[in-house]
C-alpha cells in the first residue's frame, strides 16, 4: 500500500505511474503491452469496487493490487 501511495503522490499521469512502478520494482521501463494490461487491470478494479468508497479509496485499492502483482512476478523475485 505504501508503494501505491508513493506512485499516486509522485505522478498525476496513469501511464507515468505505471512506468515509474516498473522502473522502481523491476529496474526497467514498461513495455507497451504491459502498459495496456496495467491500464485495463486498474480500470477493472476501480469499476468493480463499491460506489460507497471514495474515488481516492478505489484508486488506492487498485494501485495496491497492481503493486502486489509486480512484487509476486517472477521477474521481481529473480536475483541475478
Amino acid at each position: 500500500e505504501e508503494f501505491a501511495q508513493r506512485l499516486l503522490q509522485e505522478s498525476d499521469d496513469e501511464k507515468g505511474r505505471i512506468d515509474l512502478a516498473y522502473r522502481i520494482a523491476l529496474s526497467r521501463r514498461s513495455t507497451e503491452a504491459e502498459q495496456l494490461k496495467a491500464e485495463r487491470f486498474l480500470a477493472e478494479v476501480v469499476t468493480s469496487l463499491p460506489e460507497s468508497k471514495t474515488e481516492e479509496e478505489r484508486q488506492l485499492t487498485a494501485w495496491t493490487g497492481f503493486c502486489q502483482a509486480l512484487f509476486v512476478s517472477s521477474e521481481f523475485r529473480y536475483l541475478p
